[in-house]
């Protein structure tokens, strides 16, 4: 079963990571001891490829592999040392970018647990090693050995219970938070030049003001009434053709609907009864086409409608 990711940390988040396995998502530490250098480097590591896979995961210390509490019950003698913010600075020495952490400890039959919470960067962008991270342990001959757990430049990521580095592969999953936003961001723009462009349109020259799916609300109403100046009818019927399709197609119908109602509504105010009897007629069979019966239609019409309005609206009908 995956993780819900959430970024809470409360103890019913608990009892419901408890109740899985180690995962992309999810990683189980029995004990950390953040003034010993092989802890913290490994805490670290953890944590930077844990937010190297959007949304981010959860650490949960205290917990066996198995996803049991210990047999030897685990207590922080230092609290503050398991803060977020504390946990934060110890990532924030190995890293250049800023990664959120959340924690909060709780005591399940005599032992702590600590519910961490790493949140991928803002950005979406993964985050590199800045420095490198090593530290010394006995090499069974008497001698120290230095043992590498990361260096500059290495991106890690969750793959599983563990961690690895990046590979071609992975880089449309890790980029994925990156893109969403480059992709607000255009729409976005998109929006703004459109309703600029719609505004600006008056009676002279003949324009087609483009009317897509994905373009705001606002932004598709400055449109039709752009394209009802121009006489657009090629790109109004289209656009009514797509918003049919949409309320065929999809479970949301309200979107789609308001639309609908929107291009009628102008049409009516622009005394062009051909655009307002033809949106109509697009409602009709849209409804005509999910619903068993004709009384079915406007059933479905009537709800539809119903659960489009404020709560007001919807108290005033009752």
């Amino acid at each position: 079963m995956a993780v819900v990711w959430d970024g809470r940390t409360d103890e019913e988040k608990l009892q419901e990571l408890l109740r899985l396995g180690e995962q992309t998502q999810l990683d189980f530490k029995v004990e950390l001891d953040l003034r010993d250098r092989k802890h913290e480097l490994d805490f670290v590591k953890d944590a930077v490829a844990m937010a190297n896979r959007p949304p981010g995961g959860y650490i949960l210390i205290g917990i066996t592999d198995e996803g049991n509490l210990p047999d030897k019950p685990w207590r922080i003698k230092n609290r503050q040392m398991f803060d977020g913010a504390t946990l934060r600075d110890k990532i924030g020495k190995y890293i250049e970018a800023d990664i959120e952490v959340v924690s909060q400890i709780h005591t399940l039959n005599g032992s702590d647990v600590v519910v961490v919470a790493i949140f991928s960067t803002r950005s979406g962008l993964p985050v590199p090693m800045m420095s490198v991270g090593q530290y010394n342990k006995p090499n069974g001959k008497g001698r120290m050995k230095t043992k590498t757990v990361f260096r500059p430049g290495e991106i890690f990521i969750r793959d599983g219970a563990g961690n690895v580095p990046v590979r071609y592969r992975d880089w449309p999953s890790v980029l994925s938070k990156h893109d969403h936003h480059m992709k607000e961001a255009a729409t976005s723009d998109v929006n703004s030049l459109m309703a600029k462009l719609a505004d600006a349109i008056g009676g002279g020259s003949k324009v087609n003001v483009p009317l897509e799916p994905f373009l705001a609300d606002e932004t598709v109403s400055s449109a039709i009434r752009a394209n009802i100046r121009q006489g657009n009818r090629a790109e109004l019927k289209i656009f009514l053709q797509n918003s049919r399709d949409d309320i065929v197609m999809n479970d949301d119908l309200v979107k789609p609907l308001v639309r609908l109602v929107g291009v009628g509504c102008e049409a009516m105010l622009a005394d062009d009864h051909y655009l307002a009897v033809k949106t109509i007629e697009t409602m009709y069979d849209a409804f005509a086409s999910i619903a068993k019966s004709p009384s079915a239609v406007a059933a479905r019409l009537s709800q539809a409608i119903y659960s489009g309005l404020p709560p007001s609206a919807q108290a005033v009908g009752n």
